[in-house]
């Protein structure tokens, strides 16, 4: 209920606030979307009438007897908006799973665009039992909240970060500005490389949690060794991809100076904090 809470207070507009629920309905078990078609089919047609609104006021009487009429009329495509809802909640579902199941090494991590990469989060929190809220119109003023887990009344705020680079400790004091704003019990940051020692030192001790994409793979059931142990192509396309340094992606560079001037080689991506190098084969 918290995590509700602090998503509904970021929409502004009487619009945002429509496209909220409808994408909630969407994300919800697709058993929720049949439920409301046939409970609001059913009211609308045979337990709601004027009757049962009564009220002194005529005009008020008119007035209702009007909306009720209108309702009613309308209650077959209402109902179908419920179902139509339902059966893009099983489709959302399956895109979900599959994203998830998809994912072997710090190679499938990088290639996810960023909302992939938050919808993969999710999954994960929502795999081992937490309830998910999700961001999904992108409406939501700014505050950095992408994901709310909430698990045994313990709710956490979430955001995501799918950087070549490290995150610095600037995101992280932001964040926790945020958590304290929002009354939330929590903030976890997760990333697909890594953070600043400035960033770690900082969340020392306080209700934060850095997730870097090693604890990521981790949290989906996916560990170093298991990653490493991929198929040949895509443990070649891992080790060509991966700084083992930093947990960066590496990246294609050209020498500017020095005796290998003009050729071209692999950095981190976090450089100058990581100056690992790889000859390209």
């Amino acid at each position: 209920m918290i995590g509700i809470n602090i998503m509904a207070r970021h929409y502004k507009k009487k619009e945002s606030l429509f496209l909220m629920i409808i994408e909630t309905l969407s994300e919800a078990h697709w058993s929720v979307g049949i439920g409301l078609a046939i409970v609001s089919y059913t009211m609308l047609n045979y337990v709601v009438s004027p009757e049962t609104i009564f009220s002194s006021n005529e005009i008020i009487n008119q007035i209702t007897t009007t909306i009720l009429k209108l309702l009613k009329t309308f209650s077959p495509y209402i109902a179908i908006g419920f179902l139509l809802l339902s059966v893009v909640s099983i489709f959302n579902r399956k895109k979900k799973v599959h994203l998830l199941n998809k994912q072997r090494n710090y190679a499938t991590l990088n290639q996810l665009s960023w909302k992939e990469f938050e919808v993969l989060v999710g999954e994960a929190y929502r795999n081992k039992g937490y309830k998910v809220i999700e961001n999904a119109s992108g409406t939501v003023a700014d505050g950095g909240i992408d994901l709310i887990v909430e698990k045994e009344g313990f709710t956490s705020i979430v955001q995501c970060k799918h950087w070549k680079q490290k995150i610095p400790v600037k995101t992280i004091r932001e964040m926790y500005g945020v958590m304290v704003a929002e009354s939330a019990d929590e903030v976890k940051i997760i990333t697909s490389s890594n953070f600043t020692k400035e960033a770690i030192a900082f969340a020392k001790g306080k209700p934060i949690e850095l997730v870097t994409g090693q604890k990521l793979l981790a949290l989906i059931g996916i560990d170093n060794i298991k990653a490493m142990e991929s198929s040949p192509v895509e443990k070649k396309e891992l080790l060509n991809n991966y700084c083992p340094k930093c947990e960066g992606t590496l990246i294609k560079r050209v020498a500017k100076q020095g005796k290998y001037k003009g050729n071209q080689f692999l950095g981190c991506s976090n450089y100058p904090s990581c100056r690992y190098t790889k000859n390209m084969r």
